[in-house]
């Protein structure tokens, strides 16, 4: 039996069976969360250029519409641009173990399938468990070597993992499903080179879109290797360590990886691999009287996985600073607060942030050098804040972030997140149905009432 016909039997088990709540309640959170992002991201220079595009206004007889705004389009368009809108603020959810972003990439595939066939909110769910099995399973395989090699597992993975989604949604036979996931193993591709670019959140709608056409010919009859994934010269050997690689899938419901690893749902709209020390510097802010900036010398020391992703002392512009531990980290200290202001296009140039970012060293430490890439505590990091001539102030270490599966948010805090990326676009009555549909996913009889709510009315 070939790793794609044990992907097709747990598909077949994750819809024949029943579901224990607290895994539906993991992955409604990760709708409700992944929504938020996808409705503020679609007002975004680059969801916008992907909602008005002449190449992606075709119509079809199958088509989407696109959360947080009017717009419809066919449905493998809509899966590329809902996924570029998911993920542009990178303010959606993580996991370290597969060192990438699977709800992003599920849900922008899943939620334009889901109403275009008019599928159940069960549908949906069960469906995201099979992706989320398949994406992370096979990104805990491959990497960290995948990734330090410059492939974006979030694409790569994530091109599988939403093939996996939408054949559990359309129900495909053994054929069918392993077909789809040798299609999508064919498509598979996105580089880190892109990071601080619209193309990184493009990886994201392009894995959707991808794995979403990859079921949908697997079901029209496209007939793929059975072994693409795990044969000679499958995908584990290409994008995988030079070592022989084993994939482990549950054998059944209790064994689903999300209830291992989970999901990292996001307090900061920046690179994950920054946000313990944005935690680090928030707690200095709180207690500690800092001076002025121009007195100010930090240094942040981080585990290895921090470093690959860090493109650039000094952004230029706001998609860079997502990616700058020390534009991130100054910003904490001397705001006390990470939001989505401080990656606007427009916003003020602040003087202070950009003195102190000189002044902020980032560099190994020793002390957490041995932490893997690819787990929970892979963006560890501590934050020494010390005079500008020597003098200790004050240091904090912070091994799991904020909303990491060990120390969640709170329910209040993700509804207040998805209240402030939504009501901006919906309004506040119209960000509180939207929370109340998706929070209400396994109940939902057809998406296309959960679409209604989120969508602005033509």
């Amino acid at each position: 039996m070939s790793l794609a016909d044990e992907i097709a039997a747990l598909s077949d088990l994750a819809r024949s069976s029943h579901l224990a709540p607290q895994i539906g309640h993991l992955v409604t959170e990760s709708f409700v969360d992944t929504l938020a992002c996808v409705i503020s991201g679609a007002g975004s220079p680059a969801g916008r250029l992907l909602r008005q595009h002449r190449l992606l206004t075709g119509r079809s007889d199958l088509e989407a519409r696109i959360p947080g705004s009017t717009d419809r389009q066919s449905l493998m368009d809509a899966a590329l641009t809902i996924g570029t809108c998911a993920h542009v603020a990178d303010f959606d959810d993580v996991c370290w173990e597969m060192m990438g972003h699977p709800s992003a990439v599920l849900i922008s595939a899943l939620l334009p399938a889901g109403e275009a066939l008019g599928s159940s909110g069960q549908d949906l769910v069960s469906a995201y468990l099979v992706g989320y099995e398949v994406m992370v399973s096979l990104g805990h395989a491959i990497t960290p070597e995948h990734y330090l090699r410059g492939w974006h597992a979030t694409a790569t993975c994530g091109t599988l993992g939403a093939a996996a989604a939408i054949a559990t949604l359309l129900r495909l036979d053994p054929v069918q499903f392993t077909s789809a996931l040798g299609i999508a193993a064919s498509q598979a591709a996105g580089l880190r080179q892109n990071f601080g670019s619209m193309v990184k959140p493009f990886h994201v709608g392009m894995a959707a879109r991808n794995g979403l056409q990859a079921a949908f010919l697997g079901e029209a009859g496209l007939v793929a290797d059975s072994h693409a994934l795990d044969g000679e010269s499958g995908f584990l050997n290409a994008f995988g360590p030079d070592t022989s690689t084993s994939v482990h899938l549950a054998q059944d419901l209790s064994q689903l990886l999300i209830t291992k690893y989970g999901l990292t749902r996001k307090q900061y709209p920046s690179c994950a691999a920054t946000h313990q020390a944005i935690d680090a510097a928030r707690s200095i802010y709180r207690r500690t009287v800092l001076p002025p900036e121009r007195d100010l010398a930090v240094r942040v020391l981080v585990a290895p996985a921090c470093l690959p992703p860090l493109l650039t002392r000094f952004p230029t512009t706001a998609l860079e600073r997502k990616f700058s531990m020390e534009f991130c980290v100054a910003s904490a200290l001397l705001a006390g607060e990470v939001d989505m202001s401080r990656f606007e296009d427009d916003a003020p140039p602040d003087d202070a942030v950009t003195s102190l970012m000189k002044r902020v060293e980032v560099s190994l430490h020793p002390e957490l050098s041995a932490i893997p890439e690819n787990s929970a505590e892979a963006s560890a990091a501590e934050v020494v804040v010390t005079t500008s001539r020597g003098t200790a102030l004050d240091r904090e270490r912070v091994l799991l972030a904020e909303g990491s599966p060990a120390n969640p948010l709170s329910e209040a805090a993700l509804r207040l997140k998805f209240e402030a990326l939504v009501a901006p676009v919906l309004t506040d009555r119209g960000a509180a149905h939207a929370y109340a549909s998706a929070s209400g996913l396994s109940t939902v009889g057809n998406v296309r009432s959960l679409v209604d709510a989120l969508v602005l009315p033509s």
